[in-house]
């Protein structure tokens, strides 16, 4: 079969149309629909193993009163998706909310890069009111808990966007876990790496 000009338009009009519609579907899932991702990770520090005290050298107290098993728990909240979260995605205006089943004592510092944001304490919760969060941008705060400290998943109200957890406990045993396997620590330790560059 000889092919005319009118069937090699044909074909190349295809050719176009499909080669059109896979770069804009790249495009679309690129830049216009991906959903935004935000880290929520915490780690808690025992301050002083065993007891809150050292007789005659060290003491760890809350209002004069000295906490048995003190621990300090860090948690990050950081924008690792591909665009900025508005105030605007906070669903109803509601709150980032961090609970503590157990309680804790107080939070003891706020720090944040890219973003001011207005942090309400409450007996057994953090709130975090909405906020323009940047891509990048992080907000870290240290609590002081007694005993080992119990926390909810986050309660989040942003639309659009997926809560990604890292429990670095975990995260460290599995690799432990992995040790007797050469391959599965090697990938475990290239998927940490490929983490810690996302972010």
């Amino acid at each position: 079969m000889t092919w005319g000009q009118n069937e090699w338009l044909w074909l190349i009009g295809i050719v176009i149309a499909v080669v059109g519609i896979v770069i804009g579907f790249a495009v679309a899932r690129r830049y216009g629909t991906r959903r935004r991702r935000l880290l929520f990770t915490w780690d808690a520090v025992q301050l002083m193993p065993g007891t809150g005290l050292a007789p005659g050298v060290l003491q760890v107290s809350y209002s004069g009163v000295p906490v048995t098993d003190p621990y300090l728990v860090q948690i990050t909240l950081k924008n690792i998706g591909p665009a900025d979260i508005a105030s605007a995605d906070f669903d109803d205006k509601r709150n980032l909310r961090i609970s503590f089943p157990n309680g804790y004592l107080t939070m003891v510092s706020a720090h944040s890069s890219g973003v001011t944001p207005s942090i309400l304490c409450s007996p057994n919760c953090i709130e975090i009111a909405p906020v323009l969060l940047r891509r990048q941008s992080s907000i870290s705060l240290d609590v002081l808990v007694d005993g080992p400290p119990k926390i909810d998943p986050l309660s989040s109200p942003l639309v659009n966007t997926d809560v990604v957890k890292v429990d670095a406990a975990a995260r460290a045993q599995a690799l432990l876990d992995q040790s007797g396997d050469p391959i599965g620590l090697a990938i475990g330790l290239v998927r940490l790496l490929i983490e810690g560059r996302s972010r």
